[in-house]
């Protein structure tokens, strides 16, 4: 929560000096709202391979799917980065304006 924070107060800080908004009036998400798009993120991440293997019926194939695209979602959404970017553009979806 600490890493979108910062991430949040430097596109505060950066719609501040682009278009003369006090930081104040812009307001900040609440630990609510970031808490829910940082689940939602988890748990869609956490999806792909289970989706993956939901039409597979022999045993051995389905564990073998199951480690391949848990690799590979590991690869693509596994650093920090990819993460917070994710739970930042769902947070920016589904923010409630005036908080």
């Amino acid at each position: 929560m600490h890493a979108q924070l910062d991430v949040e107060l430097a596109e505060l800080k950066r719609v501040e000096t682009a278009h003369g908004t006090p930081m104040g009036q812009a307001g900040l998400p609440s630990p609510g709202q970031a808490a829910a798009a940082s689940a939602l993120s988890f748990a869609a991440r956490a999806a792909v391979p289970l989706l993956a293997a939901w039409f597979v019926t022999s045993y051995k194939v389905w564990v073998a799917v199951v480690v391949a695209t848990a690799t590979g979602t590991l690869a693509v959404f596994g650093p920090w980065w990819m993460a917070m970017g994710i739970t930042y553009g769902l947070r920016k979806v589904f923010r409630t304006h005036g908080v």
